[in-house]
């Protein structure tokens, strides 16, 4: 494949007022970097030109990772920009067949046909009479759904997009009376309310009602909190159509969050790294002030330690993984979400154009997998 980088100088940067622009960021970030001192300001300013104009990085990813503390010379650069993962990722996903990740709906079809464990959807809702719900073959509308929240619907609910990412506009409810509900965040409302915001969450694609599922009691302990809590586990089917693990890291929640989404720490979440071997962790990693990602030995809401914890069921949620690679075909770069739970790992999503794993070292080894079998 021809995916990897370096690649030829970025087109933004290829006019004069783009390399004026290329010059401005990459001084930026070699002043930064080398604390103004003369002897690291030159070799600094040209590898910032490499990593922005050729390797596709932003200014953000570089402070983030510190590619340029210390200098790292000729060493090939232990990361990769999410535009390089882009590349990739468009490179070994054939365009026609990511609607299966992309839409949630033909992500749990796949997943019913292929006999993969995923949450029970409870139904499409769709802001017309195009919606429906598992109980009924008819067209559900908005009055039908009311009717069925207030008489038969679970008494704990997923909403969320059909079409969407990064956990948002997730919505978690619990039932606390015959009509009455509360979300995740402690607001209150009734059926109509729960219809009516679930008409606005799915202006365009629809939302997807799913029953919840809660984290393993192991997780919950470390945590402190029953919220999924997933493996982001990446795979790679290879020349051969073979399943291949390629990285792996965990995502916990911390503080009043309800979705385990890490954002690089912007959301007050955290992860740890799981040998891929056995699933054991090594001590968590949330960003210091600076954004950079520093070891924390403890979580911080419950005190216990993360470093040595073991993720249930890990043998499961591999075979899971491998399973889910095979299932769909021909993608064949995919990044799953796995949750453990008390009844075994569960297939929360994946993703076809996963953010690179850029934690822990450990991208050198990623990249020389898929070059390897890509």
């Amino acid at each position: 494949m021809n995916g990897f980088p370096p690649y030829p100088i970025d087109a933004t940067y290829r006019r004069p007022l783009g390399w004026l622009r290329l010059g401005g960021r990459a001084a930026r970030l070699a002043l930064r970097s080398s604390s103004g001192r003369p002897a690291r300001l030159l070799p600094a300013f040209s590898q910032a030109v490499q990593l922005l104009g050729r390797e596709g990085f932003q200014s953000g990813e570089i402070r983030r990772l510190e590619l340029l503390e210390p200098m790292r010379g000729d060493v090939p650069i232990p990361a990769l920009s999410r535009r390089a993962m882009e590349r990739i990722a468009e490179a070994l996903n054939p365009a026609e067949a990511r609607a299966k990740l992309r839409d949630k709906m033909l992500f749990q079809r796949v997943c019913e046909a292929q006999s993969l464990p995923a949450p029970r959807v409870v139904g499409l809702f769709r802001g017309d009479r195009t919606g429906w719900l598992t109980d009924d073959s008819r067209p559900a509308g908005p009055e039908a759904w009311r009717r069925f929240l207030e008489r038969d619907g679970p008494d704990e609910l997923v909403v969320k997009p059909v079409v969407g990412s990064y956990g948002r506009g997730v919505r978690v409810v619990f039932r606390v009376s015959e009509d009455g509900f509360r979300d995740a965040t402690g607001a209150a409302l009734d059926a109509a309310g729960l219809v009516e915001s679930m008409t606005a969450l799915g202006r365009e694609h629809g939302c997807m009602v799913q029953e919840r599922v809660r984290g393993h009691e192991e997780l919950a302990r470390l945590s402190g909190t029953t919220h999924l809590q997933t493996t982001r586990i990446y795979t790679l089917l290879d020349r051969d159509g073979e399943p291949h693990l390629l990285q792996a890291f965990f995502k916990l929640i911390a503080g009043r969050n309800f979705v385990d989404n890490f954002a690089w720490g912007t959301t007050g979440n955290f992860i740890a790294l799981p040998s891929l071997a056995d699933g054991v962790f090594g001590p968590g990693l949330a960003p210091n002030r600076r954004g950079n990602l520093r070891p924390i030995p403890c979580h911080p809401d419950t005190g216990a330690r993360i470093e040595g914890f073991t993720v249930p069921d890990w043998q499961a949620i591999r075979d899971l993984a491998l399973r889910a690679a095979r299932a769909f075909a021909p993608l064949r770069l995919i990044g799953w979400d796995i949750a453990p739970t008390d009844s075994g790992p569960v297939l929360i999503e994946g993703n076809w154009n996963p953010d690179p794993p850029n934690f822990g070292g450990g991208m050198g080894r990623v990249l020389a997998d898929l070059r390897r079998l890509a």
